[in-house]
């Protein structure tokens, strides 16, 4: 089996995301890790580099 290639990253967060982020991860039994890490590859399958914050 060919070994998976990953990278890590660390960054903060505000209250309100970290709440949502904890609550998602419950609902989807997942980890905070694995739920962060699935929503931001969602992001960026979306939105590509084209996003830009307001």
């Amino acid at each position: 089996m060919a070994k998976k290639i990953t990278t890590s990253i660390h960054f903060e967060m505000d209250e309100q995301t970290n709440r949502a982020i904890t609550s998602s991860a419950k609902k989807n039994e997942r980890s905070k890790r694995k739920e962060a890490a699935a929503r931001l590859k969602d992001h960026v399958a979306k939105y590509g580099s084209e996003f830009t914050e307001k």
